[in-house]
């Protein structure tokens, strides 16, 4: 089976890392364990200081390091793949790619190293944010792919219930509660999504 999950948002805690960028800016601004309702953090930055927070980043060698991991989501992709050892996992993620230091590509494959996602049949894709990963999906031919962005959702792309990707879903989208659930529905069901 060939599989897709999306890095920030899924497996990489790309709100931590952007709340503690926020906080750098302007010390205390928002709570560590904050979770926005949009997408875009416009339900409590401006335009402008999303804008700030971006430069920011594109001012810290190697951010992209720095992410957290959510912990239940990397042990979901290992327990499912020591279960299924002869499946393909593909890191799909469309990180800007501005930032100093490493090349993005090479502190993304890094970040899934600490981790230890980079077992055999594992690749990392960096699609431009202009092209819909699921066109990348179905090119390569996967199954099921997982994402926290609503705007990927559907087709083969399930989304993952996050605070900033409840409003606005379109009916019929398959949303699951996690990462082990997402390979347990998937793998259950034969991962027969229409595409």
């Amino acid at each position: 089976m060939r599989w897709a999950l999306d890095a920030d948002g899924v497996v990489a805690d790309f709100n931590r890392a952007f709340v503690r960028t926020v906080n750098r800016l302007w010390p205390g601004r928002v709570p560590f364990d904050f979770q926005p309702t949009r997408f875009d953090y416009h339900d409590i930055l401006s335009h402008a200081e999303v804008d700030a927070v971006w430069a920011e980043i594109q001012r810290t060698p190697d951010w992209w390091l720095s992410i957290p991991a959510y912990r239940e989501s990397v042990a979901a992709v290992v327990q499912h793949l020591i279960g299924h050892p002869s499946d393909v996992l593909y890191f799909l993620t469309n990180r800007r790619t501005d930032t100093p230091g490493m090349p993005v590509m090479h502190q993304t494959q890094k970040w899934l190293a600490m981790c230890g996602l980079d077992w055999l049949g594992m690749s990392l894709i960096m699609c431009p944010s202009e092209t819909p990963k699921a066109d990348v999906c179905k090119a390569l031919d996967i199954g099921a792919g997982l994402d926290d962005d609503l705007a990927n959702a559907g087709g083969s792309i399930v989304l993952l219930d996050r605070p900033w990707n409840r409003e606005g879903r379109a009916e019929g989208v398959q949303v699951v509660g996690s990462v082990a659930e997402f390979f347990s529905e998937m793998t259950r069901s034969g991962a027969l999504i229409q595409q």
